[in-house]
């Protein structure tokens, strides 16, 4: 948002944004469709920048995983990330 708005969110404006369309979201701050659009252009670069190593697994996950595929359990992944992100997720 400094790029864009000139001025940091505070926690409580950004963080119900969460789960949300990128281009929903950002459309909600930008002040037109262009700017919303360059704010997202921005995300998603900076996303592709950082993503790896801002990213961490929660603690047991994998091998809770591994247990429920030991046990058959079938699995699906629900996520607002775009098919890029998830992949490296």
């Amino acid at each position: 948002m400094l790029t864009h708005l000139g001025r940091e969110l505070p926690d409580q404006l950004w963080v119900p944004h969460i789960g949300r369309l990128l281009r929903a979201s950002m459309g909600d701050f930008a002040r037109d469709g262009a700017e919303a659009e360059r704010m997202v252009a921005t995300y998603i670069e900076f996303q592709r920048r950082v993503h790896d190593e801002m990213t961490r697994g929660f603690p047991g996950a994998l091998e809770t995983l591994a247990a429920l595929r030991t046990r058959g359990v079938r699995l699906g992944v629900v996520t607002s990330k775009g098919r890029e992100m998830t992949g490296r997720t």
